[in-house]
């Protein structure tokens, strides 16, 4: 493909097959028609930056819009048509050449060659270098003002010691002689002594202030803010407080979150000894967490002046920003929350060549987003928010950098409502604010004396430039035309207008949970990290409820807001109305790096570009198999909507493999008879796939695994199904659908459907399926055996031989589009590793309980010994009201619902614990919850417990115990059973259950257990001949009472035994036909004890290494 552009008077869009030179992009679907009358489609829209060479010199780098991504063409076109026509250029030709001018300047040229072709001179910048252009040719002046009228000997040190990036500066462009705002805010930088020593270590030392109460409220009502400055860092957090009581809770709220981002404890605070911070419980909560607590003396606010100072500096900035914006006084908190963003990007005389942001992220801070604070700005509405007829942008006052979204936030005067949108222009030139801020002095926001000394290492803030700094010319800025949405068709777009900067789209800024804490306190400011994968900013609390207190912390207290918004929305760029009324709190959403939960949000995300060429990769691919037919929707026909999944496939090592985009069918909305029939389709038990595991460590099998793509489509549809255009992808006109011919993730016959095909292609090449388990096959001839479990779409061969696993994948190949992952080494979230020098194979999930411990915010609590408390017994009466309300919030079910998956996989340690509590699920208690974060506490200091399956030679391929706890519940009087099934040195199936009706005697309750226990032999050793390995033996049952054994191998206590039902007696049979040999075990030996109560610390030191967990 060639990499230059060609002028061409025919075409109506700027076209390119270049992905990578794409500066923005958006998934975006056309037919386009070429000369040969041949059909070609676009992947997508956006905007790419070009370089020209003007007379042999480059010239200010110019950014072409609503650029066409077509894969299919040879060249890259450049609409004449759609320049002259849209955006006002006046184009002339000549005999050698082409010129494109603007309001009568020439920004580039074309050369015309002997073929007529007609080639740009200059270059086009990749996506990386096209960034980096928005920052080219702005002056000293403007960056000023970008960081909050800081200092103009700051900002050339920050350009010649490179502390940040996206920061340069035209050389000849001068700086004002005076700025006003910085005159209004009496900035000041004397110098002052300072006593204050530096602290090497993070959260060795936090300097703490209150400031306020200020002249106006918020429009929220806030009077408050309270300053937290880390002093090894000088990494600074700030909170909105509507009261003086609130700063003992933003205390709290900062700690967790310092603690969190620094991986330290919080060592000592210095305040004012203001009363704020001497209550009775801000003082005995520092005195239990171990903070030393240092105050400055009265009348020596000096002592305390890092945090006092910068409380100044700050109330000084406010009034300045005001000033500029002639905004009123009531947008202090957005004041506050952009200058504390932008503040901790800035050097300071105390971190000797790195910022703020740098010694706390460990990272250089990327301010190539900042915009001066107030300006006029151009914010895109989107299509489906306008007529036709409808201007496409509102005129706005940008005010800020909303936390957990890709772009800045405004503010419209006219309908006094907020909106974040990635899509904008700015003209920092001018700032709209309203007419009666204009008239009206702004008040000052510096409430703190002029004579408080300020340390040697704080920030400067001159307004005034070097004289040395004066000279030299402006500059000229060309416009940045407005990028298109993604929509049906691209539709035209506003004139420039100039002079402007390009401005850059800022970088995503993760969203984050709120805490518990009283919810009137303010988000915390801090600067949130401005790359992606960044840590996140400081957690956002949400107003006042009236509700009692809680401890902090305690995240699920607080019902967390839905970022999805409406899934329908199909412009991924564009502008979100925040509130109905303007107020100060900002977004909060996911933990930072959760899938995206919609369309939208993935397009928003930092890894948006990846989320794209997942999108296109699944519409490629369905297309490719033919999954649907595109025609209208015929009258009277039902149509079922679509959408996305996004999901991050991980390595076993946490790491990410690849970003998979799925489309599904909403299949909820399915008529059962119309649309579908049956829905039925197997999966392997788990305690199969362990059974495998088992067999091939104990056999020397290796493993390897196979990933289907888009497994589901090739089910064959026997139901007429309609489906919506997906979001970001439609075609034609509205009523255009799709008649799918495959089936669909989400279809309610889509995992059917696959089964069925799956089977027909695995028995055609010579597969089996087993009877004791359908989702399992196997190709035995001669000495070869290649066992086949199957989950869905993951398919894994066990084998000795390399060359049946590779035959199978081959003749797999030759129907499905594969991916052949060679060695397993993740199946089904569980990490596998086969270590062939000690012939062992084991399985884990320390990744998982990682994550849970996370999730559960439990990852910092302290280990415990055993599961449950040794004995524990809970009650299942009703909670009371109070308890009642306070459970609604607390996430039992999904904590229990996720350990189970634990205890059903790899941890028959925790299978009694997680069972037990289970039986609480429908009306849990806080007693409930404890025991729940006591068995996270186990997990914490047992999470690198794995099954270790190793070589065997012995005849007897398994073993079983079996234990009952007769009376265990005393809220039904039922024993508890479990069993546990030991292959090749470790736990291939188990149970604990409650049993389901009273037994009277302990005879009768180990009897019943030794039951449930036969029916598993009888399973293992009918899956084992399937297996190729029948077993020869009586499979051992050890039970550890001796009545139990007795009735089991004979018909005796006939008198307390004879009401039972007569299937229970299908144990004495197997014995008599020496499938089951029942063996006593003494009590101490009993490995199944651990599955029947809550044990005892030695007991689980017992039974965990028999269980084979190392």
């Amino acid at each position: 493909m060639a990499d230059t552009w060609l002028a061409d008077t025919g075409a109506t869009s700027h076209m390119t097959p270049h992905r990578h030179w794409f500066k923005s992009y958006s998934p975006h679907r056309i037919p386009i028609r070429l000369a040969d009358n041949s059909t070609v489609y676009s992947a997508g829209v956006g905007s790419v930056v070009f370089q020209p060479v003007v007379k042999g010199k480059e010239t200010r780098a110019v950014e072409f819009t609503r650029v066409l991504h077509v894969p299919d063409l040879r060249s890259n076109l450049l609409s004449c048509l759609y320049l002259a026509r849209h955006k006002g250029f006046n184009i002339t030709i000549s005999a050698q050449s082409i010129d494109f001018k603007y309001q009568g300047i020439s920004l580039f040229t074309a050369t015309i060659h002997s073929n007529n072709s007609a080639e740009l001179d200059g270059s086009t910048l990749t996506s990386e270098a096209a960034f980096s252009v928005s920052t080219l040719l702005v002056g000293l002046s403007l960056w000023h003002r970008r960081f909050i009228h800081h200092n103009y000997a700051d900002v050339k040190s920050m350009i010649s010691k490179e502390l940040v990036t996206g920061l340069k500066l035209e050389s000849n462009s001068p700086p004002d002689a005076i700025c006003e705002p910085c005159l209004a805010g009496k900035m000041h930088s004397h110098p002052f002594p300072s006593s204050l020593n530096h602290n090497r270590s993070p959260l060795e030392l936090v300097h703490s202030d209150l400031h306020g109460p200020l002249p106006v409220s918020t429009h929220s009502g806030y009077k408050y803010w309270i300053t937290f400055i880390d002093n090894s860092t000088r990494f600074r957090a700030v909170y909105l407080l509507k009261a003086k009581s609130e700063a003992f809770e933003a205390f709290k709220v900062y700690k967790s979150w310092a603690e969190t981002q620094l991986g330290v404890k919080l060592r000592a605070l210095q305040d004012d000894k203001g009363g704020e911070y001497m209550s009775k419980a801000f003082l005995a909560f520092t005195q239990e967490a171990g903070i030393e607590r240092r105050h400055s003396t009265r009348n020596r606010p000096q002592q305390n002046g890092l945090a006092e100072r910068a409380n100044r500096t700050m109330g000084e900035r406010i009034t300045a920003m005001l000033s500029e914006s002639r905004l009123p006084g009531s947008f202090w908190g957005e004041c506050i929350s952009s200058m504390v963003h932008v503040w901790n990007m800035l050097p300071t005389a105390s971190l000797s060549g790195t910022t703020p942001f740098q010694a706390f992220y460990k990272r250089k801070p990327d301010v190539s987003h900042l915009r001066v604070w107030g300006c006029t700005s151009y914010v895109h509405v989107q299509r489906d928010k306008r007529n036709s007829i409808q201007p496409h942008y509102e005129k706005c006052v940008f005010i800020g950098y909303p936390a957990g979204y890709k772009g800045w936030k405004f503010y419209n005067p006219v309908t006094k409502r907020t909106m974040i949108s990635e899509r904008a222009d700015f003209d920092e030139r001018y700032f709209p604010g309203t007419s009666k801020a204009q008239l009206e002095a702004v008040p000052s926001f510096a409430c703190l004396p002029e004579s408080l000394p300020l340390p040697n290492d704080t920030l400067s803030y001159s307004g005034l430039p070097p004289l040395q700094d004066e000279g030299g010319d402006n500059h000229f800025s060309p416009a940045r035309p407005k990028t298109p949405t993604p929509s049906a068709s691209v539709p035209p777009e506003e004139k420039p207008v100039l002079p402007l900067p390009l401005p850059v789209i800022p970088p995503f800024i993760p969203p984050v949970i709120p805490p518990v804490t009283p919810p009137q306190i303010h988000a915390p400011l801090p600067v949130t990290p401005p790359t992606a994968g960044a840590p996140l900013e400081p957690p956002h609390v949400p107003r006042r409820t009236g509700r009692v207190r809680k401890p902090p912390g305690q995240w699920w207290k607080l019902k967390q807001p839905d970022l999805a918004g409406n899934d329908s929305d199909s412009d991924d760029e564009a502008a979100l109305l925040a509130d109905s009324e303007f107020c100060e709190v900002e977004f909060a959403g996911a933990v930072s790096g959760a899938d995206p939960r919609s369309y939208r949000l993935a397009m928003k995300s930092p890894d948006s570009d990846c989320w794209t060429e997942a999108c296109n990769t699944e519409i490629f691919n369905l297309e490719a198999n033919g999954t649907w037919e595109l025609m209208e929707l015929p009258p009277g026909k039902k149509v079922v909507n679509s959408g996305w999944v996004f999901k991050v496939k991980r390595l076993a090592d946490g790491s990410i493999e690849r970003y998979r985009a799925r489309l599904v069918a909403k299949g909820y909305s399915q008529r059962p008879g119309f649309d579908f029939t049956e829905v039925f389709a197997p999966t392997f038990r788990p305690a199969s796939l362990r059974l495998i595991i088992a067999l091939a460590a104990r056999e020397g099998y290796k493993m390897r695994s196979v990933d289907i793509s888009s497994a589901f489509t090739y089910g064959e549809l026997e139901e007429e199904i309609y489906m919506r255009q997906p979001e970001g992808y439609h075609i034609g006109s509205p009523n255009m659908v799709f008649r799918l011919r495959k089936s669909l993730y989400g279809l309610k016959q889509a995992a059917r459907q696959w089964n069925k095909k799956l089977r027909s292609v695995l028995e055609g090449i010579g597969y089996s399926r087993l009877r004791s388990d359908s989702s399992i096959y196997i190709y035995s001839k001669g000495d070869i055996k290649v066992i086949v479990p199957i989950f869905i779409d993951d398919i894994t061969l066990v084998s000795k031989s390399d060359a049946a696993m590779t035959s199978a994948v081959t003749e797999l190949s030759k129907h499905f589009k594969l991916r052949d992952l060679g060695s397993t080494t993740l199946l089904l979230g569980i990490q596998v590793k086969q270590d062939r020098s000690h012939h062992t194979i084991s399985l884990s999930q320390e990744h998982y309980i990682k994550e849970l411990l996370e999730r559960f915010n439990m990852d910092d609590a302290n280990p415990l010994s055993t599961p449950l408390a040794p004995g524990s017994e809970l009650s299942d009466i009703i909670p009371s009201l109070e308890d009642q309300a306070e459970m609604k919030s607390v996430p039992y079910l999904n904590a229990v619902g996720a350990l189970q998956y634990l205890a059903t996989m790899t941890r028959p340690d925790i299978a009694y614990a997680v069972s037990y509590l289970g039986r609480f699920n429908s009306n849990p208690a806080p007693a409930h919850w404890l025991a729940v974060k006591h068995l996270f506490r186990y997990l914490i200091g047992t999470m690198h417990y794995k099954l270790v399956y190793r070589a065997s030679d012995s005849e007897e391929l398994f073993t079983t115990y079996s234990d009952a706890s007769h009376g265990a519940c005393k809220a039904t009087g039922r024993a508890t059973g479990g069993y546990v099934t030991l292959v090749s040195g470790a736990a291939v199936g188990w149970s604990s259950k409650r049993q389901p009706f009273v037994t009277l005697s302990s005879t009768e309750a180990e009897f019943v257990a030794a039951v449930e226990a036969g029916k598993e032999i009888k399973w293992t050793r009918n899956i084992l001949t399937e297996f190729g390995f029948p077993p020869t033996l009586p499979s051992t049952l050890f039970v550890d009472n001796k009545s139990g054994i007795s009735v089991a191998k004979n018909p005796e206590h006939h008198g307390r035994m004879k009401h039972l039902d007569l299937r229970f007696y299908w144990l004495r049979e197997a014995v008599e036909e020496g499938l089951i040999d029942p063996l006593y075990v003494s009590t101490h030996e009993q490995v199944a004890d651990i599955l029947t109560k809550a044990v005892a610390k030695k007991v689980v030191e017992f039974a965990v290494p028999l269980l084979g967990l190392e």
